[in-house]
């Protein structure tokens, strides 16, 4: 593809566990499941850091992955150039420049726009993977993502346009499919309408997770305790920019590399090919 990945040779130096040998052997079984796309090594290379190198567990992901793309079109084809700008417009979802002490990039949401009526929970959605997508093949695999939300300006008008049966397939990709590790999950500046957000989460996420969900009340400061000061910006009183500098930086970086979404939506699974009786 045109778009340039991070190189195979730098994923290795990242992690001296990763091995060729892991990497050929599964790239001889793909060749065996005519069903799934071609697969890059810098792809698989995340796969196995994802299944702490086992080789079994990798394969599993690598399968649920891009079957849970193809499957779910809606929210995980990539939006256009046009619609990207709308909802970037309404919602920022940026991957913080400095990462936590323990590694971890810190995955920022929070919107920009308050008005209900300019709010699209799916393509929020989409954003957020389009973000995630293009950062890991710009950069190869990370120790862990953590997840801040800030809650300010979210209403029920917002929750009762959420569409949690999407939701809950974003976060079942994120547990058994996306090459991420979810380290943490913050919520900032919660209101009272935080508490059933988080009873919908415990539907969906799996106890491990669940527990690791942290809430933050407007002008507390516990949030440092998890998140240090230089990973978080200016309007949660850290050492970056604004939110809506970093959203600009994100915006321009996706559509700079825009044509590394079109390779990416083509990354797709062939049912027709799959051997058996299909998933």
């Amino acid at each position: 593809m045109p778009f340039k990945c991070v190189s195979a040779d730098k994923i290795y130096q990242k992690d001296p566990n990763l091995k060729k040998q892991d990497v050929e052997e599964i790239q001889k079984w793909l060749k065996t499941q005519p069903h799934l796309p071609k697969v890059e090594d810098t792809q698989i290379l995340t796969f196995l850091h994802k299944s702490h190198y086992e080789k079994e567990a990798a394969k599993k992901i690598i399968d649920n992955y891009f079957t849970f793309r193809t499957r779910h079109l809606n929210i995980l084809r990539a939006l256009t150039p046009d619609v990207l700008k709308t909802v970037t417009s309404v919602t920022c979802f940026n991957i913080m420049p400095n990462k936590t002490p323990e590694g971890y990039i810190v995955l920022m949401v929070k919107l920009l726009d308050s008005r209900v009526s300019n709010f699209n929970n799916t393509h929020v959605l989409t954003l957020g993977f389009m973000v995630a997508a293009l950062h890991y093949h710009q950069y190869g695999f990370e120790n862990g993502m953590v997840l801040l939300i800030d809650l300010k300006d979210f209403s029920v008008g917002h929750f009762l346009k959420t569409d949690f049966s999407l939701l809950r397939c974003v976060f079942g990709l994120l547990q058994n499919g996306a090459p991420m590790k979810i380290k943490g999950i913050h919520l900032v500046n919660a209101t009272p309408l935080t508490k059933q957000i988080i009873a919908l989460f415990k539907h969906f996420l799996k106890a491990k997770l669940y527990q690791k969900i942290q809430v933050h009340v407007p002008n507390s400061t516990t949030v440092y305790e998890f998140l240090p000061k230089e990973c978080l910006c200016e309007e949660h009183d850290g050492c970056l920019s604004s939110s809506r500098i970093l959203n600009e930086q994100t915006l321009q970086n996706m559509l700079d590399n825009y044509e590394f979404f079109s390779w990416y939506d083509s990354q797709k699974v062939d049912e027709t090919k799959r051997k058996g009786n299909g998933k």
